[in-house]
């Protein structure tokens, strides 16, 4: 089962050299996190643009995590928790 933060709820997000985030801060979800899987959604959504670098990452080796960056904002953003 899934959880969708609807309004997606905004992190701090720490990332490596190349990028990928490696630490989450997000009150309550605070740690470091393991990348697992990386997408780009770039598209025009009803008119309003949407450009967005989700990742799929596992917090703390336990809670599996959706996060995206606003590629226009670049601001992080919570979206989903999986159980």
């Amino acid at each position: 089962m899934s959880y969708l933060l609807y309004p997606p709820r905004p992190i701090a997000v720490r990332t490596d050299a190349e990028g990928a985030p490696v630490h989450l801060h997000g009150d309550p979800l605070v740690g470091p996190v393991r990348p697992l899987r990386c997408w780009i959604a770039d598209l025009d959504w009803w008119e309003r643009p949407v450009a967005r670098e989700y990742w799929q990452v596992l917090l703390r080796g336990r809670l599996l995590c959706e996060i995206y960056r606003d590629l226009e904002l670049n601001a992080w953003f919570l979206e989903r928790i999986y159980d």
